[in-house]
Formats: C-alpha cells, sequence, structure tokens
C-alpha cells in the first residue's frame, strides 16, 4: 500500500495540520466540525481514496473479497421540466453536456453545461408549493438562490442587497425572493434577418398550407401592411397577375381579398412553394425550433413576441394590492407544444411565464409578465408535506442552479445533490492521477460511483431517500454536512451498514 507522504505527492495535494489529525484519527467515528474553506470535502475525499487503494490491495492480497464506500447526502419530481438549448427536457431526456439555462450569484442568467444528470428513487414526504404562477415539489432540503432585500433606503422601497442559496424548509422569510426570469448574458450577436424572424412569427400565427405554398391570413390594415413590407425586404417585388411566375427562387404574391363580401377585409398573401419551404424547416407543424429561437439576439426575441402577441393575442393591465400596474400579454392556441416554444422565447428574453389549459375554451393560454420575483416567504402558509413516492432527480451545472418548469409554471432553482460530488470529484481527480487507466470504471448515471471488477465501489447516495440505504454492508461511509441529515434516517438506516464490518 502506498504511504501517505507518497500518495499525497502523487495526487500533488498537501494537508495542513487539522486535516492530517483527522487522517491518523483511529476512531471509529469521527465528526468535523468547521467553517468554510476549511478544506472538509477536500480530507473526505482523500479518506475515500486511501480506503478504497488499501481495499484493493487487501483483495490482491486475498484478504478481503470486497470494499464498499458510500458518500451520503440530503431534488425535484419527474414532472419537473428543465430548460435547454434542446427546448424543455424531462429528467430523462437531458444528457450530460446538454447546454441549460442557469442563474448567477448576480442574479443574471447563463447557458452552461449540464455536468451530471442525478436521478434517485423517492418514497416519503415532500414539500409541495402552489401559488399563482409558481408550482413546485421539492425535497426539504432542496436548495434555491433567493435575492434578499431591505426597506431601509431613502425611498423607502425594497432594494436587492445580493443573492444566496436557502432550502425548501427555510424559505420562510418575508425578504426574499425567487426568480421567475432573467436577462441571459451570453446571447448570440445577430446572425438572422429581422424580416425572417417576423414572418415566421406570422406563420406559426397566422399560417396555413395551399398546395405547395402557404397563405398568410390578415385582415386590410396596418397588420397587413407589415407582412407586406417583410416580405418585400426579404423576397424582393411581389409576384404580379399576367406576369411569368418565378418558380425556380423563393416568391410571393400580395395580399388578395378572400371574401367577395364588402364588410369583409380579411384577405391572404400567398408564399411559393421556397419561400413555403424557409418556414417549414424553421417551424415544422408551426413549431418554432430550438435551433432557430437559439440564433435570436434580445431585440429579435422581443420582436418575435410583438409580433405573435399582434397576430394570435392580446395585452391587459394588472393591478397589484400595492397599486401599481403592469401589463400582461396573452398568446391563446389549441395545441401546446406550439406554445412550449414561444415559452423557450420569452424566457430567453427575460420575461416571466406561465402556460396553462383553459377547460372551459379547451385552449392552452400563454400568460407573459412584466414582474419576475416569486415571494414565496410571504407565501410560506402555502408551503404543504404531501406522500410522494417516484423519481427525484437534479442535474448539476457550474452555476449550480437551472431554469426549471413544472405544470407551466416557470422558475430558477438550485441543486441539492452537490454536496456529495464535492467529496466525489476529488476522489475522480486524484484517483485518475494514480491509475489514468481506471477512466471507465466511474460513470454518472444512475448515481455517481467508481465500481472495480476487483469488488471495489464507491457510490453516492441520496439521505433524501431512505428506503435506497438499505442492505449495505460498508467498510466506509462519509456523511456530508451531516448536520442537515435527518436524525433518524442516521440512527435507523446509517448507523447500521458499518457496525458489521467495524
Amino acid at each position: 500500500m502506498i504511504k501517505d507522504e507518497k500518495l499525497q505527492e502523487l495526487i500533488n495535494w498537501k494537508p495542513h495540520t487539522g486535516q492530517v489529525d483527522i487522517i491518523n484519527n483511529k476512531e471509529r467515528d469521527v465528526s468535523i466540525c468547521a467553517g468554510r474553506r476549511w478544506g472538509k470535502s477536500a480530507v473526505c475525499g482523500y479518506i475515500v481514496l486511501k480506503t478504497f487503494l488499501e481495499g484493493l490491495d487487501d483483495i490482491k492480497k486475498k484478504k478481503k473479497d470486497s470494499i464498499k464506500i458510500w458518500v451520503v447526502a440530503p431534488c425535484v419530481d419527474k414532472e419537473t421540466e428543465i430548460l435547454s438549448k434542446r427546448g424543455w427536457l424531462k429528467y430523462n431526456e437531458l444528457e450530460v453536456g446538454d447546454i441549460v439555462l442557469t442563474l448567477n450569484k448576480k442574479g443574471k442568467a447563463e447557458w452552461q453545461k449540464c455536468q451530471k444528470v442525478n436521478t434517485f428513487e423517492k418514497e416519503g414526504k415532500m414539500i409541495e408549493m402552489k401559488l399563482r404562477g409558481h408550482n413546485s415539489l421539492t425535497t426539504h432540503n432542496h436548495r434555491w438562490l433567493v435575492g434578499y432585500t431591505t426597506s431601509n433606503t431613502k425611498e423607502g422601497k425594497p432594494k436587492t442587497l445580493g443573492y444566496r442559496f436557502t432550502r425548501t424548509k427555510n424559505l420562510i422569510k418575508s425578504n426574499e425572493y425567487v426568480l421567475g426570469s432573467a436577462s441571459v448574458l451570453n446571447l448570440p450577436k445577430k446572425t438572422i434577418n429581422d424580416n425572417l424572424i417576423e414572418l415566421i412569427a406570422w406563420y406559426w400565427t397566422e399560417g396555413s398550407n395551399n398546395g405547395n405554398g402557404i397563405n398568410i391570413s390578415q385582415n386590410r390594415g396596418e397588420k397587413a401592411d407589415r407582412i407586406r413590407k417583410a416580405a418585400f425586404n426579404l423576397f424582393g417585388e411581389p409576384q404580379k397577375k399576367g406576369n411569368r411566375k418565378r418558380v425556380d427562387i423563393p416568391s410571393w404574391t400580395d395580399w388578395k381579398k378572400q371574401y367577395k363580401d364588402e364588410n369583409n377585409d380579411n384577405g391572404v398573401f400567398y408564399f411559393n412553394r421556397l419561400a413555403a419551404d424557409i418556414f417549414r424547416e424553421i417551424a415544422p407543424d408551426k413549431i418554432v425550433k430550438p435551433d432557430f429561437i437559439n440564433l435570436l439576439t434580445k431585440e429579435q426575441l422581443d420582436l418575435f413576441i410583438d409580433v405573435s402577441v399582434m397576430a394570435d393575442g392580446h395585452k391587459r393591465i394588472r393591478k397589484a394590492k400595492s397599486g401599481i400596474e403592469y401589463q400582461e400579454r396573452i398568446i391563446v392556441q389549441r395545441k401546446k407544444d406550439r406554445l412550449d416554444s414561444i415559452q423557450m422565447i420569452t424566457q430567453l428574453a427575460g420575461y416571466e411565464t406561465t402556460l396553462l389549459y383553459n377547460e372551459s375554451s379547451d385552449m392552452w393560454v400563454l400568460q407573459i409578465f412584466e414582474r419576475n420575483k416569486h415571494w414565496l416567504g410571504q407565501k410560506s402558509q402555502l408551503k404543504k408535506e404531501v406522500y410522494y413516492k417516484g423519481i427525484v432527480w437534479c442535474p448539476t451545472t457550474p452555476n449550480q442552479t437551472w431554469l426549471a418548469r413544472r405544470k407551466g409554471t416557470v422558475y430558477f432553482t438550485g441543486n441539492t445533490y452537490e454536496l456529495t460530488q464535492k467529496v466525489f470529484e476529488y476522489v475522480i481527480k486524484w484517483f485518475l492521477k494514480v491509475d489514468p487507466s481506471q477512466h471507465r470504471s466511474i460513470s454518472m448515471r444512475p448515481f455517481p460511483q467508481i465500481k472495480l471488477a476487483e469488488g471495489v465501489w464507491i457510490q453516492c447516495k441520496s439521505a433524501e431517500t431512505p428506503h435506497s440505504l438499505l442492505g449495505e454492508e460498508l467498510d466506509l461511509r462519509i456523511m456530508d454536512e451531516c448536520s442537515r441529515i435527518n436524525r433518524n434516517v442516521e440512527e435507523t438506516y446509517l448507523f447500521p451498514t458499518t457496525a458489521s464490518r467495524q
């Protein structure tokens, strides 16, 4: 077995005096009580690695037949989706490497890579929060990045002081809020023609097939004038009756009245097959592709929203209890999947939204709000514990946050499982320095683990899923953030795991 000095040199880690005391401690149970940046995760990772390698050595010498290690820590239910560059994804659709929308500690949204997808079976109580514009179901220790405010200003108005993490069970402070949207820092530079964006917005709302081409319907007037201008700027002069029609280039025919009735001003613009193919490629079945959405700037996202509301929606003024008036924009459609794309567009533009079904009209309603703060602490009486059995999950991202959607409501939330990740990432980094050939033994799904053919394994476990902690005998158990783990879970499920192997 490699001695401590040699192993620490190999992994290029120099423990301080306090960490050395922990490493050399021979007690069966050790609790590390220290502040941030002391290096608790690093020393735990080292102990895991050392036990792991010692166990491997013992197996080779036939002193033991296996070595089993857990790293345990204190997510959302399977109905909760995440916004990615591929659109809204469920837990079983999200993949490591997907680009997802996150929130940084300055309250700004950023696209970042999903580093891990963590899923677990859960049976027990979770916390449900339901109010207008918000619907979540999370474990008690699920984390949220919340803004916190003060009213001690010259104007006497709330002012955001910063952002910090809290947990679902602690979401009770009246001066803390969860963001339902945020401006996105890393949107692209302009590459798409604004006229194409405007026509796509008119197409998905007012378009219909006409043979190989398409019609865009609109009454005579300002809206029709906008379509005409965009079509002219994009495709040039319209085809006219009596002229030989070009079929080898995208082209269009100007507004034509649809009915002989003098009181009916409805008409259509016709776009030929090649022009229609452009529209259908971007929005097949009038569902705008995420690939197209991801190319739009903030100004172009706003343009798309404005035209969509103009074509197929309306605006209304709402008044808050404080007396402040704010505008809501509403788009109504029969097909939800079309509005899924528009909800992605509106969230990237920095607006909070809800997408709800109206049973009386058999229509889906997308509401676009100017406000974007959920004051969940002020509505703490609406939180309730509910029994849940099924999958809970969390993604891991650099910002430790992600944009979630549940039952049509959207909000930024955090991830819980990163607690074990801090220890596990040390183990991975150092283990691969000791034996670079073993990278294939590391996997992240269905949960992070290292498993060798010799019968040695390390697994990350969630204390939020007690029944998954049954039935194992362990050589080592690391309890990350043990003060946050339920005492009953420790005594009933965790303590017995190391009793037999000492």
